[in-house]
């Protein structure tokens, strides 16, 4: 035995009481957010005032912004396109390892394009880049996750804009899983200015397509739209507190769009203030400017909120942001226990990469550097020590 039981029952009893009663507060700010929302629908110019007054107070303030519809707007869903492409794109990737005998890293992307008309089959595309040698260093050392992720972003955006080369058809939807809003690493990082500046080109590509582009966030956490409540609750004389006095700390906009939109109804457009989503508006014109409305693609009494992220040349096409609405509802009915796109499903299973995958590339690499007479490394203590643990927890007895 690993693990004490003993103590650990202990901390789910008190940790039980205390969700408890956090559970019981939470449904009285749920409804005070609800009242606020209703209250404050139609005055969007005095949350924009309030939330610029704070935001020179609190230069870092993340909060949604209004656009042009009211708060608690709702939208049901258009007829689907008849015609069109859609592109999904999903990555998946190995990090690099110092204790391996020899380190390497792989990004793989996985495109799935599908035809809005059914008139061709749907077509399947795989981009595999393997990161050895010099390619897995930086000036501070061996590159880590949060690096490897940022390349993966931004080769999914990329393998979204080179598909499009040629495309004659319209509408053009690109999807991606996750927000496209990029703050992973440290924003002085300089290798994180080099590729968040070509995660701008690549997006700008994209709007010179004239695609829709969109991201899909599954399973929101986010309290953006909160927060701007939280700005119309606080008096004006304490809006330098704004972001540091949570008076509906714990509710998420999940919860407050689930009672609020129907199945298949579209909330709201919002704009994204941070400091990170600065950077996109400041690119040209502000063509890339952040925004985003939530979306249920449940169904009746089962609710599934999702946000869906996409820049301001999409916001700015009325058309475009009502097709994108019907496609997505479309993609999530393909799979009815699974309401997620299944564009986007296929093309995580084309990206994934297995244990196994890592084992057979860790095998050709070693195998090669064998042939060219290059000294492999040894594998640390560590490592072995913890697979020698793993295989014998597999030939334990149940």
């Amino acid at each position: 035995m690993t693990i004490n039981f003993v103590e650990v029952h202990r901390q789910i009893q008190q940790a039980g009481e205390a969700a408890r009663r956090e559970q019981k507060a939470l449904r009285e700010r749920l409804a005070q957010a609800h009242e606020a929302l209703e209250a404050w629908a139609n005055h969007l110019d005095d949350l924009i005032a309030r939330a610029t007054q704070a935001l020179g107070y609190n230069p870092s303030l993340r909060c949604a912004l209004p656009w042009q519809e009211p708060l608690n707007a709702r939208f049901a869903a258009p007829p689907p396109p008849q015609a069109g492409l859609l592109l999904a794109a999903d990555g998946s990737q190995a990090n690099p390892n110092h204790h391996d005998r020899i380190p390497f890293g792989l990004i793989n992307i996985g495109l799935f394009a599908w035809d809005l008309s059914h008139r061709r089959a749907p077509e399947e595309i795989i981009q595999t880049e393997l990161l050895l040698n010099q390619d897995l260093y930086d000036e501070f050392g061996m590159i880590g996750e949060e690096r490897i992720a940022l390349e993966r972003d931004l080769r999914e955006r990329r393998a979204l804009l080179e598909r499009l080369e040629g495309a004659a058809t319209s509408p053009l939807i690109t999807l991606t899983d996750g927000p496209l809003e990029l703050y992973r690493q440290p924003r002085n990082d300089p290798e994180f200015q080099a590729l968040f500046e070509a995660y701008l080109d690549v997006l700008a590509g994209l709007a010179a397509r004239g695609a829709v582009a969109a991201g899909y966030v599954d399973k929101p956490q986010a309290d953006l739209v909160v927060r701007l409540l939280e700005l119309a609750l606080l008096e004006e004389a304490n809006l330098r507190q704004a972001g540091q006095e949570r008076p509906l700390r714990g509710v998420t906009d999940r919860m407050l769009f689930n009672t609020l939109l129907l199945p298949g109804e579209r909330s709201a457009i919002f704009g994204i203030q941070s400091t990170s989503a600065e950077r996109f508006r400041q690119y040209e014109g502000g063509q890339l400017g952040l925004f985003f409305f939530y979306l249920n693609v449940g169904v009746e009494n089962q609710p599934k909120v999702v946000r869906v992220e996409i820049p301001r040349w999409v916001v700015a096409d009325a058309p475009a942001v009502a097709c994108l609405h019907a496609v997505l509802l479309q993609q999530t009915r393909i799979t009815p226990n699974r309401r997620y796109p299944y564009a986007l499903t296929r093309a995580h299973e084309l990206a994934l990469v297995t244990h196994q995958d890592r084992q057979a590339v860790a095998a050709m690499i070693e195998q090669e550097w064998h042939r060219q007479g290059v000294v492999v490394g040894e594998e640390s203590d560590k490592q072995q020590a913890k697979r020698d643990l793993q295989m014998t927890s597999r030939r334990s007895p149940a």
